[in-house]
């Protein structure tokens, strides 16, 4: 979106990535939340932005990129449990209704905090089109970067 050569190399771990900045290595980095945090306060990093569509009640300060110039970008990581295709209906909603249960617990809350993550509680068909959507946006960038399996 942006018209930009990047190259990407593939770490183990966002504090590796950091790092390589850090050191010179790597002008930029996009990184998990939790990675990020770290290093909001450290004068060898700049943040630039948050790749998600609003702005992280972690860093409220911090433009989207969409706000910073990119209009319509959005990349946004989440979590999700996903089964077999031949899963029963009940059975998903079940075990949708007890992710969604623990989604509510403070405790769980909390720890889910402390980890940069803000929970989105979502109904099966939600997610299914969030999926979709996904698919569809990763496929256009997998082709427009070219990226091949080798």
């Amino acid at each position: 979106m942006a018209g930009i050569d990047v190259v990407h190399i593939p770490l183990k771990a966002t504090g590796e990535a950091i790092n390589e900045v850090l050191s010179g290595r790597a002008q930029a980095v996009i990184a998990a939340s939790i990675g990020a945090l770290a290093f909001a306060k450290d004068s060898r990093v700049r943040l630039l932005g948050v790749t998600s569509p609003q702005r992280s009640k972690y860093l409220p300060d911090l433009p989207t990129i969409a706000e910073s110039g990119l209009p319509g970008y959005q990349f946004d990581s989440w979590f999700g449990f996903l089964g077999p295709a031949a899963i029963q209906a009940a059975e998903a909603n079940r075990i949708n209704a007890a992710v969604s249960k623990l989604l509510k617990d403070p405790v769980v809350l909390a720890r889910l905090d402390k980890q940069g993550i803000e929970p989105r509680d979502m109904s099966n068909a939600d997610f299914g089109k969030l999926l979709a959507a996904d698919y569809v946006r990763m496929a256009q960038v997998v082709k427009a970067s070219g990226a091949k399996i080798d």
